[in-house]
């Protein structure tokens, strides 16, 4: 599944995010690379779950994508000391 059309339509959508939402690969690789500043998300791929083939001679079937997004908050104290 491509993960780039999903990850543009949140960064469009979502202003919360300020623009931080990445692919499999940067959240793969949380404590090697570093963090996005949070909140953040991250778009990871799901489940494919193809369909019978529709064809005796080759393949022509439906095919569902799936996907995920990670949404990491900070759950420390804002500057007024509140959760």
């Amino acid at each position: 599944m491509k993960l780039t059309p999903v990850i543009a339509a949140l960064r469009a959508r979502c202003p919360y995010f300020e623009n931080r939402v990445a692919g499999a690969a940067q959240f793969k690789n949380l404590p090697e690379v570093g963090k996005l500043r949070l909140p953040a998300a991250y778009v990871v791929p799901g489940d494919d779950s193809p369909g019978e083939n529709k064809s005796q001679t080759d393949y022509w079937q439906e095919l569902k994508e799936g996907f995920s997004v990670v949404v990491i908050l900070s759950n420390g104290r804002d500057e007024r000391g509140q959760f």
